[in-house]
């Protein structure tokens, strides 16, 4: 009966160790997770009427855990799609309309950030030019 009680006792243990050790490792793993953001300042816009100083500032935001990213602008939040490489990242955002407006980032701060509007039948094409801060 001991002999039984031993077995049935290093049993309990050691399934719920498991789960204790599971848990632990759930706890620790978002804080593994890395959030990155950049904060962008644009001073020049070339448009069909050429370019001329402008300002404009734009946020994104990135977490390497999800692999989900957003952009922060005058209009609130909206998902973007985030593509990084060697040499710098590009968000592109997708709108309802069918276009996309992409900003791409360099690694060394430098940023592009082109909008391809449609409204009506006018095509409103731009392109910002400015840096980015990565936070």
């Amino acid at each position: 009966m001991k002999a039984d009680l031993a077995e049935v006792s290093a049993s309990y243990v050691r399934k719920h160790s498991l789960v204790v050790v599971g848990a632990f490792a759930l706890m620790i793993a978002p804080l593994e997770a890395k959030g990155y953001r950049w904060n962008c300042e644009y001073s020049k816009i070339a448009s069909l009427e050429g370019l001329k100083a402008d300002q404009f500032k734009l946020e994104f935001a990135y977490d390497d855990a999800t692999q989900k990213a957003i952009i922060i602008g005058n209009n609130g939040l909206a998902d973007v799609e985030f593509q990084g490489g060697p040499l710098g990242v590009t968000f592109l955002e997708r709108l309802p309309t069918g276009v996309v407006q992409s900003t791409t980032v360099a690694n060394d701060g430098t940023s592009v950030h082109s909008r391809h509007t449609i409204m009506g039948t006018k095509m409103l094409a731009s392109q910002y030019y400015g840096r980015c801060v990565l936070k």
